[in-house]
């Protein structure tokens, strides 16, 4: 009975390679998601002290508003 299976010991950097890229891309991404959410949050904090509005409230009605 021969062994059929295909050599993948040459894919081992390659996949190593790509975890790594996806880990990256990943910590990219979250980091420009919290920055964006942050600047966000930031720019109607005032808007939403002056009407004296709890955070849910604030946010729900400017998300149905559109």
């Amino acid at each position: 009975m021969s062994n059929m299976a295909p050599d993948l010991s040459g894919l081992d950097p390659f996949i190593n390679a790509f975890i790594a890229l996806a880990v990256v891309a990943a910590i990219v991404s979250l980091a420009v998601i919290g920055q964006t959410v942050s600047a966000f949050v930031a720019t109607n904090h005032r808007a939403r002290v002056a009407r004296r509005e709890s955070i849910p409230t604030y946010y729900r009605r400017l998300v149905s508003a559109h």
